[in-house]
This record gives structure tokens, C-alpha cells and sequence, in this order.
């Protein structure tokens, strides 16, 4: 898997599923669904949308069997280097003191845009592990001829992803019915 995951960043699929997942991010009402995503139920938003993101591309979805060793080091990655990067941004937020406050927001605006960037590695090493797993190529990235069955199969990525972390309710959401709202009008850009 690691040489796979070597050039992933610089794959058609990497680069369209990024551009893609930050497309949905920006329509109307999904930023304060993915954070309430994150926050209520500790779902990884750049994991979520990689997962929905694949059938969309052409991929299947992952069997529940599967998603452990799919997810592996995408999890070491968001323990890691992630959650750290936001933590730093949310302490440098909530504690800074006001003489330094206008010269700090500079600072907090570099963890975040580096909070980011380790998103967009983390999605690219999830992408080569599930691209791996299933025997599917970084060199593709379609739209399926089926939107149905490919949402059908995102919705399935999340609600088994859902299961895997413990927060199957979840998938009960007002949160989670948005960004599939916003998945099912978004229409990606084939490759």
C-alpha cells in the first residue's frame, strides 16, 4: 500500500475527490452540518466525505469487513497530526489575550490552512488505501452512469463508517441529511 500511496496526491481521482469534497463543503448550510457532524457524533469530515466521495467517482462501496483496514491509517493520521493542528487553532482562539489578539489572528489562520492541508493528505492516503483494497485505480475518476446507485452506495460508505466509529445515529441526522442533500445536487466533474 505505501507505494500506492506514494503519488496518490497527484492522482486525477486525489485531485478531483478534493475538489470535489471542497465544492459540497461550500454550498448553502454544509460547513455547519459537517461541524456538527464532527463535534456531536466526532465523525472526521475529511473521512466522510472521501468515503461518499468514491462511488461518485466510479468506485465501489467498501463491505462493512472492509472499512478496518481501509480506515487504519487515515485514524493514526487524524490522532495524530489533525487533531492536534485544531487543537493548537482552537487553544490560539480561546486564549489568546486581547493586546496580541489582532497580530495572532495571522498565526490561527496558518494552523488552519496547515489544519487543511493535512486534511487533503489524510484524504489522498484514505484514497490509496480504499483504492488498494478494492483493486480500483488512482487513474480513475468517472462519473458513474448510475447517480442513483453510486449516491446508494455513498450513503452506505457513511452509515458503515457511521457503525465503525460507534455513532450509527448518526445517520438519523438533520446534519448528515444535508450533506447528503448537497452530495445528490452536486454533480462532479469526470475526469
Amino acid at each position: 500500500m505505501d507505494q500506492i500511496a506514494a503519488d496518490s496526491d497527484q492522482s486525477p481521482l486525489c485531485t478531483a475527490l478534493w475538489q470535489r469534497s471542497v465544492g459540497v463543503y461550500g454550498q448553502s448550510g454544509v460547513q455547519a452540518a459537517c461541524l456538527q457532524l464532527q463535534t456531536d457524533y466526532q465523525v472526521s469530515v475529511s473521512v466522510l466525505l472521501t468515503l461518499m466521495g468514491m462511488p461518485l467517482f466510479g468506485h465501489r462501496a467498501l463491505a462493512e469487513d472492509e472499512m478496518d483496514s481501509v480506515l487504519s491509517r487515515a485514524e493514526v493520521w487524524q490522532t495524530r497530526i489533525i487533531e492536534p493542528l485544531r487543537g493548537v487553532r482552537r487553544q490560539l482562539k480561546a486564549n489568546t489575550p486581547a493586546p496580541i489578539e489582532t497580530s495572532v489572528r495571522g498565526l490561527r489562520a496558518a494552523v488552519l490552512s496547515n489544519e487543511i492541508e493535512a486534511e487533503r493528505h489524510q484524504q489522498a492516503l484514505l484514497i490509496a488505501d480504499y483504492c488498494a483494497r478494492i483493486n480500483g485505480s488512482l487513474n480513475i475518476a468517472e462519473t458513474p452512469s448510475d447517480r442513483v446507485i453510486a449516491l446508494r452506495a455513498s450513503t452506505l460508505n457513511a452509515e458503515r463508517y457511521f457503525a465503525h466509529i460507534g455513532a450509527e445515529s448518526a445517520a438519523g441526522s438533520g446534519a448528515y441529511a444535508t450533506l447528503i442533500e448537497a452530495l445528490g445536487e452536486d454533480e462532479p466533474s469526470a475526469s
